[in-house]
């Protein structure tokens, strides 16, 4: 069983959506790994870490699936994890402090600064748009270490292995308030891979639910997988696949316009997550099965990420209800007769969130903005207030 198996079934009953879970669930492995293990791409070394953010409605649960991953990690040994706030200059001290001694089975030992940052409010850690901090965590991500920084009297500041690995949570509308647009044409956001999910169904209080795997059980075994270092090489299958998918376009995406650099860069994130996922499975070589799993993985996320590009148009929606009003009253005046469902779906599709939809449409029939006909048509009211 892998170990991101384990993982769901610690957090089975939390009520977060799914695919928040298995992010969470590779993030805290790529966290625990540190710079011990990576893979090899046109003779450069790629390191396993990543940046994730869950973004969302309240109530969809984005917190209460950055709760494990703080769980688990908080245990390890000689894991760092920096507090939610901290300006450029107190990340540096934490990157410096994060100091890691690490003996392979094989070989000298070897020395790295891995940081993790946990954001359950994202905005807490990054509250404004600040181009010198985007550019840090740029080349953090990056594994660039951090080369230099004056201090005080002149002093420089290098960390040569620095590493950072970062999960966050946000609204849709945190992103359209703080991030100008130009900022998604720009490094950090290409490297970012935001995981959209809507609200939470609704669910009883209970007291008590049975845990059928152990959080001590999954963070002992995590720990056991953490022992594995060097490069992580591809069968031969899998590297063919992989080879094949990236010349023949990388499909299936169709980038929004925000995303055309996140695009440019998904091929590095598959190699990460399959590597990831033979680690998982306590292996040193990438099968066609983890390819598979990264691949299904990242195209779960991209196929959500357009719902909070909808969700963060200005005005919000009460600019959507105005548009809608208008656009069922010119139908209403040319035809004489109601708008269909249908119709209004696909009128709304491009400019919400799916699941605001039909709560969207619930609430104008309430407030007798529109009504339905005999034959399931709906007909605009109150047109001399909007």
């Amino acid at each position: 069983m892998s170990w991101f198996d384990e993982y769901i079934a610690v957090c089975e009953h939390d009520n977060t959506s799914p695919l928040y879970k298995r992010f969470a669930a590779v993030f805290t492995l790529a966290a625990a790994v540190q710079r011990r293990c990576y893979v090899m791409s046109l003779n450069d070394r790629i390191y396993l870490n990543l940046f994730i953010l869950l973004v969302g409605p309240s109530a969809a649960g984005k917190g209460v699936a950055m709760k494990t991953p703080q769980k688990l990690l908080s245990k390890l040994d000689q894991h760092y994890i920096a507090p939610a706030s901290v300006t450029t200059a107190s990340m540096v001290d934490e990157l410096e402090d994060a100091l890691v001694t690490f003996t392979p089975r094989t070989g000298a030992p070897i020395q790295f600064n891995p940081l993790t940052v946990i954001a359950r409010e994202f905005g807490v850690f990054l509250p404004a748009y600040d181009p010198q901090m985007m550019n840090v965590l740029q080349d953090l991500f990056d594994n660039f270490g951090y080369e230099e920084r004056r201090r005080g009297k002149g002093k420089k500041v290098t960390i040569e292995k620095a590493m950072l690995n970062l999960m966050g949570g946000c609204t849709p509308a945190y992103l359209a308030n703080t991030l100008p647009e130009g900022a998604w044409a720009e490094g950090l956001m290409s490297r970012m891979i935001t995981v959209y999910s809507g609200p939470m169904p609704f669910r009883d209080i209970v007291e008590e639910i049975a845990v059928t795997t152990s959080i001590d059980s999954c963070r002992k075994q995590l720990e056991r997988l953490t022992l594995r270092s060097g490069r992580i090489e591809w069968t031969t299958p899998a590297l063919q696949r992989l080879n094949a998918w990236n010349r023949g376009g990388r499909k299936p995406f169709s980038p929004h316009p925000k995303l055309v650099t996140y695009e440019s860069r998904r091929n590095y994130n598959a190699m990460k997550i399959s590597a990831l996922s033979a680690i998982a499975n306590d292996r040193g070589k990438i099968l066609e099965e983890d390819l598979d799993f990264a691949l299904n993985l990242l195209f779960a996320a991209e196929e959500m990420m357009p719902e909070s590009f909808k969700a963060m148009r200005n005005g919000g929606e009460a600019e959507v209800v105005k548009e809608l009003l208008h656009f069922m009253r010119l139908k209403y005046t040319k035809t004489g007769k109601g708008v269909s469902r249908h119709v209004i779906m696909q009128f709304l599709i491009d400019k919400l969130p799916s699941w605001r939809i039909e709560p969207l449409l619930n609430t104008l029939q309430a407030g007798k903005w529109i009504s339905a006909e005999v034959g399931g048509t709906f007909i605009p009211r109150r047109l001399e207030q909007d």
